[in-house]
């Protein structure tokens, strides 16, 4: 069954709404300047005109970033900050760094304490400049591992590079020199977005969000993350609405909950112009399908509570069907390695049999007949005496499934108890009290942890399967385009000179 998203996508791909839609939200923003009296005054301030890059893509006062003003540089920057709360999601759209502004860039990377940075553009595009080299290139390309910024007092080395198919992850070194401390920050650059247009295909842009999102950077717990392409409001807006609309389909394990309109306008209010075109706005759309198709396609998350719950609820309904167990008594496996929490059984409608002493099971295998107020424990001897010991254990742990739950394992003399504790360290659960419930509750929890697993790396293949196709085809239209354009030329120059002679011929 499709969902509202995929709905709505269909509905504006066959009727071909995309640039009214667009529209239709641009002047939804226009209304909200207005009625929310958003202002660009600092930007148009003259000092601060000559930091921005394009003169009508200014930041916000009410939401731009105000860097330290003791620096020296003062505290304009061409930035703000994105909250997203719904999805718990904080980011700081920038533009592409001027030559002059890289060492405010810098001093607002440390200031926000900032971990991780997203650049969705490359230097030249089009024979344009769109971003100054704001990190060192490094010796590979013939340059140094470091670049220092005296204005702001920063310098940023180059410890690592490592380039994938379509985007390059840098591990960079921020030193303050004004107090002498250093931060490692990771650099993502995505490298086959172009300008005003659209990524090749979702897959490969999901799998660029992915490893992002995997370094961790992206989470609360530390300070948002940089995103900037070359105006900071495009492919950055994209990136932003896609990551935090995946974001809320995880959290509520539902794509019906998601209305992309609704979100872009809500973000338009911290920066003007994010998504600046249909085709970018179409791209939104499908990224979010795709990726959220993804996400459900994985068993959905057990939460902690609900599994505690879920097994007491079990232990409670198989301990009120047969007598108490007589108080734990904690032993070891082995010297040294001892289980330390105590669980009694309690029941006010039973009494507790008698403990049975540690020699009765000396190197047996106890098992137990219950009935409705007694409890009955039955020796037989190892069935291969030869043996070690340890292996007694063994065969106790295989037959617990179909023994009574009350039955002690026992070695070397000594009673061994094995405790599940779910949820917390405080609510320990006996596996010999609760027997099956607990045993399958927790051979269920490893289940799924396996099948996400599987299911990962079946989606990792698959992604990687497909940027290979999208490679070939690329490198097969690339061979044969001048291989048509040819064939063309020779038609249409044989066919020149057929009329030429025959015009000739013919006076």
């Amino acid at each position: 069954m499709s969902t509202s998203v995929e709905r709505q996508f269909k509905e504006h791909d066959q009727n071909g709404l995309w640039n009214g839609v667009f529209k239709k939200l641009k002047k939804a923003e226009d209304l909200s300047v207005i009625d929310n009296r958003l202002t660009t005054l600092e930007a148009r301030k003259p000092e601060n005109r000559n930091k921005n890059r394009y003169r009508d893509v200014n930041p916000y006062d009410h939401s731009r970033i105000i860097l330290d003003v003791n620096n020296g540089c003062g505290d304009y920057i061409n930035a703000n900050l994105i909250e997203i709360s719904k999805a718990n999601r904080r980011y700081i759209l920038t533009q592409g760094p001027l030559e002059n502004t890289v060492g405010q860039f810098w001093q607002m990377v440390w200031e926000q304490n900032t971990m991780g940075i997203v650049m969705l553009n490359r230097i030249m595009e089009k024979g344009t400049v769109k971003c100054h080299q704001y990190w060192p290139p490094g010796s590979k390309h013939g340059y140094d591992e470091d670049l220092t910024f005296s204005d702001s007092g920063f310098k940023v080395v180059l410890l690592k590079e490592e380039e994938n198919e379509h985007y390059i992850v840098r591990s960079l070194r921020l030193w303050n020199l004004n107090i002498d401390e250093s931060r490692n920050v990771l650099h993502f650059q995505y490298t086959t977005w172009p300008d005003f247009g659209v990524p090749s295909s979702p897959h490969t842009f999901l799998n660029f969000l992915m490893a992002v999102r995997e370094s961790g950077y992206l989470n609360n717990n530390v300070g948002p993350c940089i995103v900037h392409c070359s105006a900071g409001i495009g492919r950055s807006g994209t990136f932003c609405l896609v990551d935090s609309a995946l974001v809320i389909v995880e959290k509520d394990w539902n794509m019906d909950v998601i209305d992309v309109e609704s979100m872009l306008q809500d973000m338009r209010y911290y920066r003007m112009g994010l998504v600046q075109t249909p085709d970018q706005l179409r791209f939104s759309f499908l990224s979010i399908i795709d990726g959220g198709k993804q996400i459900l396609s994985n068993p959905p998350p057990i939460k902690e509570d609900e599994i505690d719950t879920h097994t007491k609820r079990l232990f409670f309904k198989r301990n009120c069907e047969m007598p108490p167990m007589p108080p734990k008594r904690t032993t070891s496996l082995m010297p040294g390695d001892e289980f330390g929490n105590d669980l009694i059984s309690e029941n006010a409608d039973s009494k507790v049999p008698s403990q049975k002493s540690q020699s009765d099971t000396t190197t047996t295998t106890t098992t137990t007949t219950t009935t409705t107020n007694t409890t009955v424990y039955k020796e037989k001897e190892h069935p291969n005496e030869s043996e070690p010991q340890q292996n007694n254990i063994t065969a106790q742990l295989s037959s617990s499934s179909s023994s009574s739950p009350q039955a002690p394992l026992s070695h070397n003399g000594q009673t061994v108890e094995y405790l599940l504790s779910v949820g917390s360290s405080t609510d320990p659960v006996n596996v010999a009290t609760t027997g099956e419930s607990d045993v399958d509750g927790y051979e269920y929890r490893r289940k799924i942890r396996e099948e996400r697993k599987r299911n990962t790396q079946k989606l990792i293949e698959d992604m990687k399967r497909k940027q290979r196709e999208c490679e070939l085809m690329r490198q097969r239209n690339r061979y044969l385009t001048p291989l048509y354009i040819g064939i063309v030329l020779a038609l249409g120059g044989s066919l020149l000179l057929y009329r030429y002679y025959n015009n000739g011929n013919q006076q």
